[in-house]
């Protein structure tokens, strides 16, 4: 294992499934579309990779809604009022605690407010239990990574749930350790090239060596 972990948020080391359905449900409504998709459906679409514009199109009479929707969901999803149903994991705290007695461990997020953010890891009691934040609004994890004091290319793993984390891996010439407890599932993570997958951060310590 690296001395270095640069982890993911969303998905990795917090439950975000009850915000973006909570949220597609009242925007939903609030554009005019019809029923909104079922919880389960709604998250077993995006856990297989399916786009939010592939996923919802079923809810609009019109492209124009769709993308109403969609704009209004970007501008959303980072707000109090859909942040308060995130949730650690029941492993994540611990785990911190854990992998911080041996390595750095970082987080490196592609959240855009960094004011919210930061309320938010306190309000949940990650913000004592990571040596460091990093936002990367535009998805450029990469270079934010790159850019970190602590990164070197021998002494660094990216931990997360998505295409972008395995994909930053890649760019970056490290490893990439994808979980599927997040916004993507096993099958469609190895599909876009995760050499190690996980169930959750809990794990990372069996990989030790």
């Amino acid at each position: 294992m690296s001395e270095a972990l640069f982890v993911d948020l969303d998905g990795t080391l917090i439950d975000v499934f009850d915000r973006y359905h909570r949220l597609h449900v009242d925007l939903v409504a609030e554009v005019g579309g019809t029923s909104p998709i079922e919880r389960t459906a709604y998250l077993t679409a995006k856990r297989a990779g399916e786009s939010e514009a592939w996923i919802v199109d079923p809810c609009f009479s019109a492209p124009d809604m769709a993308q109403a929707y969609l704009a209004r969901r970007n501008a959303q999803i980072e707000v109090p009022q859909y942040l308060q149903y995130d949730r650690p994991f029941p492993w994540t705290l611990e785990t911190l605690e854990r992998l911080r007695e041996r390595y750095g461990v970082h987080l490196v997020t592609a959240r855009r407010s960094r004011r919210n953010l930061d309320v938010q890891l306190r309000e949940l009691g990650l913000d004592q239990l990571l040596d460091s934040v990093t936002t990367a609004p535009g998805g450029e994890k990469a270079s934010a990574i790159r850019a970190h004091p602590a990164f070197h290319p021998r002494r660094a793993t990216i931990v997360g749930d998505t295409e972008l984390d395995v994909a930053t891996g890649r760019v970056l010439g490290i490893p990439a350790i994808a979980v599927t407890c997040g916004l993507r599932d096993g099958r469609y993570l190895r599909q876009v090239g995760a050499g190690r997958v996980i169930a959750n951060v809990a794990e990372l310590s069996l990989l030790d060596g």
